[in-house]
């Protein structure tokens, strides 16, 4: 059975993925309203970096902790009413259940991916900057968007009221 997406591990980033990425653009555009169009660029771009950072991050992330549907299914007994050999039922379908854990496969996989990602965003940045490409100080503003955004996203979840269930 498929999960919904608020149920998915990375379903919580989701928001502040948009967040992060209106936080850029409303940077990049007071940017490029205020300053000269290379900065506004280096804003964008940075804005850009962050955003694609916190999404790459939220897969990583998502694809460690998402279970296994094939271990999970074999190893956990189906719920039955019906008495074992000692006179017991096999499982109790109002038990808590118990959590499902975590994938094994791909982890080092995964984590090859984190240290590749880590490469390409502080590579990237240096062959930025130090070809002239974009002003370190638009390019940091823009980044910057990351962490306003994240903080204004759970801001506003910790506004909204609680769903009863």
């Amino acid at each position: 059975m498929k999960k919904k997406d608020d149920e998915t591990p990375g379903a919580g980033i989701k928001p502040a993925i948009g967040f992060v990425a209106a936080v850029g653009a409303i940077f990049t555009l007071g940017a490029l309203a205020l300053f000269p169009t290379k900065t506004g660029l280096s804003v964008m771009f940075g804005a850009l970096a962050a955003t694609s950072n916190l999404w790459v991050l939220s897969k990583i992330v998502e694809a460690l902790l998402t279970p296994d549907p094939d271990a999970t299914s074999e190893t956990k007994p189906e719920a039955t009413s019906e008495p074992n050999p000692e006179g017991e039922a096999s499982a109790d379908p109002e038990a808590p259940k118990e959590p499902e854990p975590p994938k094994k496969s791909f982890s080092s996989a995964w984590g090859a991916l984190a240290a590749v990602k880590m490469i390409v965003l502080f590579g990237g940045a240096w062959v930025l900057m130090t070809r002239g490409l974009v002003d370190p100080m638009g390019l940091m503003v823009g980044y910057g968007s990351l962490p306003v955004g994240v903080s204004l996203s759970g801001f506003v979840s910790g506004l909204r009221p609680k769903k009863r269930k």
